[in-house]
């Protein structure tokens, strides 16, 4: 499976302070690992992470 991150995923990441961004970089990685092991990708929702700050 490929991974994918948007630059605008990356764009906000930056404006975290290092506590925040290794929380969403673990949870982003945790959540593309958890996706990944799931036999039939086509039947999953659409997911859009939203980081608000």
């Amino acid at each position: 499976m490929d991974f994918l991150i948007a630059d605008t995923f990356t764009d906000s990441l930056a404006k975290l302070n290092g506590d925040e961004q290794n929380s969403v970089k673990t949870t982003a990685f945790d959540l593309q690992i958890s996706l990944a092991s799931i036999e039939r990708p086509l039947e999953l929702p659409y997911v859009r992470v939203y980081l608000a700050k």
